[in-house]
């Protein structure tokens, strides 16, 4: 028995004449050159903001949360007796 891939992933000819069509509808270019497609076309950043203080930050809160929950008990007895240990 096999479980063949889906119809979407096995291999099929490019069709020219759809890319084509798909390009002239979303006002793309079938060919492009590579200077047409890394041209920011007059876009630049305005600003940059460095994210890994936040990521740090909050790695670090979720640390102190993951340790309170695992050490901390808000309800229920944290004593076991002794008899219960020596069996």
């Amino acid at each position: 028995m096999s479980y063949p891939y889906p119809q979407e992933f096995q291999f099929a000819e490019a069709n020219p004449t759809l890319m084509r069509r798909a390009a002239e509808v979303g006002g793309g270019q079938t060919n492009p050159t590579a200077e047409s497609l890394f041209d920011p076309m007059g876009e630049e950043v305005k600003y940059r903001r460095k994210l890994w203080p936040l990521f740090v930050v909050l790695s670090l809160l979720l640390l102190l949360l993951d340790l309170a929950m695992r050490r901390v008990r808000l309800s229920g007895s944290t004593e076991i007796p002794w008899d219960k240990v020596s069996g």
